[in-house]
């Protein structure tokens, strides 16, 4: 049934396995079920997973965390295959291209996150790796964040500053050398100090999840 893929889906992504077919095969197909009858196979599960893709993402709307005084905003990339590997790899070739952040270049998409003072999601976003961080589509990402948001620097522009100002955010980031004359409270000096709480929150759903 659809909730069994989706329980299957969610189990996967906590069960420590790094490849979903492993963990199928391994856990899931030999594990008795009350009917004493064979599950499906993995090639068969795996076309079922397209079908529970909209399930799903109402599901998730349903597990994002609690709104804060306090948020922040981050961005992470989402490599899809080495970069010796562009030029032959065939999925989403057209769709996507090569992009930059602090690491170096990779080829794939960018993640965006938003999360309160627990490290709870409050919204993500998928754009393109060529994209920068100030060309989302801002008005969906914080459609229900409001009161201060704390971000990097790849954030770093007048018009998203003005943009988010006037719906009620206050966007902090960390100053630059060049920036004269801008002044921050010490109270949103220790707001930039916890920004670790998004960085834990990108390498846990990347290298455990």
């Amino acid at each position: 049934s659809k909730a069994e893929v989706m329980l299957n889906m969610i189990i996967f992504h906590d069960s420590g396995y790094r490849y979903q077919k492993h963990f199928y095969l391994e856990k899931v197909r030999k594990a008795p079920t009350p009917s004493g009858s064979d599950v499906v196979s993995y090639s068969r599960f795996f076309g079922l997973e397209k079908e529970v893709a909209v399930p799903l993402a109402l599901l998730q709307e349903d597990t994002f965390g609690k709104m804060h005084k306090h948020k922040f905003v981050n961005s992470t990339s989402l490599r899809i295959c080495r970069n010796q590997r562009i030029y032959i790899h065939k999925i989403f070739r057209g769709v996507v291209k090569r992009g930059k952040y602090s690491m170096g270049c990779f080829y794939g998409f960018k993640l965006h996150l938003i999360c309160n003072e627990r490290g709870e999601v409050l919204n993500f976003m998928i754009t393109r790796s060529d994209a920068e961080d100030v060309e989302f589509e801002i008005q969906v990402f914080v459609k229900f964040i409001y009161g201060k948001l704390v971000g990097d620097m790849g954030y770093a522009n007048r018009n998203l500053f003005q943009r988010l100002f006037v719906d009620g955010i206050l966007l902090i980031l960390k100053l630059k050398s060049n920036m004269r004359g801008t002044l921050m409270s010490i109270s949103d000096k220790q707001l930039l100090r916890k920004r670790a709480i998004i960085e834990s929150l990108n390498d846990k759903l990347k290298n455990i999840a």
